[in-house]
Formats: C-alpha cells, structure tokens, sequence
C-alpha cells in the first residue's frame, strides 16, 4: 500500500500515579494509514492536542509526534529510558519515558497498537503509568 488510506480510530488511554486509581479517556476520531517502506504512518486530528503521526517501525519501535497545541515526539522504544520534551505557547518541560511494551498488530484493513509506558517529569519525581490502545478499522 502506497496510497493514504481513510482509517477510524477508537483510541484508550489509562494513566495513573502509582497506587492511585487509573484515569480513563478515550477518543474516535478517523485518520489516514500508509504502509512505507519498514513503517507503518497513522495520522489523525488529536481534540486534544492538534495532529497527531504515529511511527510504527518494523524493529518494534514507535514514535509519536503531535503539532498543535502540544507539540513533542516521543520515541518508544521497548524496554529503553528516553528523554523527550512538551512545549506549548506558554510552556516548556522535560520528561522521560521508560517504555515497557510496544506491540502493533495492523494491515491496510486496521488492527491493534498498544504502548504501555511510564513518564517521569524533570525534577518532580513520581512516575505517570500510562497504557494506550488503539483500534483501527478502514
């Protein structure tokens, strides 16, 4: 597939400090897919933050990018502590993120991404678990 696909997008997401109850949210929102040469390309329009690009590398490894906003690109990579940034128009922050898992199930007809991760933000301490689920139907 070398052409963007139309894609919805039924997004999960649960996040939580530690010992605490999980918050929940989730999204619908539709999108485009595109199968690259080692990659699969998820963009989609993010309520909450502007355009979102999901990366999904054939080794495993994820990146999402979001214009708008927020704007920050986060690499994950299973298993690997990586510093990344958030910056809006009033503010900029540090945070890491110790990725646990990443798994993607998808062909040109939709599938499963799921990314599960903690964030850590510069010199506050604490950790923010966070899981995410995506379904995909074209």
């Amino acid at each position: 597939m070398c052409k963007k696909k139309k894609v919805d997008l039924f997004i999960k997401v649960c996040q939580n400090l530690k010992g605490e109850s999980c918050d929940r949210f989730q999204l619908f929102t539709t999108g485009k897919i595109k199968k690259g040469k080692e990659k699969y390309i998820i963009e989609y329009d993010n309520e909450y933050h502007g355009t979102s690009t999901i990366l999904l590398k054939d080794d495993g490894r994820a990146n999402i990018k979001t214009n708008g906003d927020i704007n920050y690109v986060l690499n994950l990579d299973k298993e690997k502590k990586t510093k990344f940034n958030i910056s809006t128009k009033d503010t900029f922050s540090n945070f890491y993120v110790n990725t646990k898992n990443v798994f993607f199930n998808i062909n040109e007809n939709g599938g499963n991404i799921n990314f599960e991760y903690d964030l850590e933000i510069d010199n506050v301490g604490g950790m923010l678990s966070t899981k995410i689920n995506i379904e995909l139907k074209s």
